[in-house]
C-alpha cells in the first residue's frame, strides 16, 4: 500500500484552486493540538474530518470580488482573492455541516450558547 506524502496543511486547502490562509490553517491546528507539516494521514480521521469542517466554515466567510495587484515597470503580479458564489458558499456550509455531524458534532448555530469565532477571521 503507498503512502501519502501530504501533509496536514497541504489536506486543508479544501478550496480547489484557491489557497486559504496560512493563519486560518494554523488555528485549525493549534485548535486541534496537531503540529504543522505533519503528515495529513498520521492524524485520526475524527481530527481531519473536524479541521476540513472548519476550512470549509471559513472559506464561507471570504468574499467575492477583490485582490491587489502590483506593477513594476512593464510587468505586473496580481494575487486575486477568493472568488466565491453564494451557492458555492451554501455547499461550503453544508461540507462542514456534514463532517460535524458524522462525528456527532452540533454546529454552533443550532445552539443557543455563545460561540467564539475568532478561529474564522482569517
Amino acid at each position: 500500500m503507498a503512502t501519502s506524502t501530504l501533509t496536514i496543511n497541504e489536506y486543508l486547502q479544501v478550496i480547489p484552486n484557491q489557497t486559504l490562509p496560512d493563519r486560518v490553517v494554523e488555528r485549525a491546528l493549534g485548535y486541534y493540538d496537531v503540529s504543522t507539516g505533519i503528515l495529513a494521514f498520521s492524524v485520526t480521521e475524527e481530527t481531519r474530518d473536524l479541521m476540513e469542517a472548519m476550512m470549509w466554515d471559513a472559506a464561507t466567510g471570504y468574499v467575492s470580488g477583490g485582490g491587489s495587484t502590483l506593477k513594476i515597470d512593464n510587468r505586473s503580479m496580481s494575487e486575486s482573492s477568493i472568488q466565491a458564489t453564494d451557492g458555492d458558499k451554501a455547499r461550503w456550509k453544508a461540507n462542514a455541516a456534514r463532517l460535524r455531524a458524522k462525528w456527532g458534532v452540533v454546529d454552533f448555530t443550532e445552539t443557543n450558547a455563545i460561540y467564539d469565532a475568532t478561529p474564522y477571521w482569517g
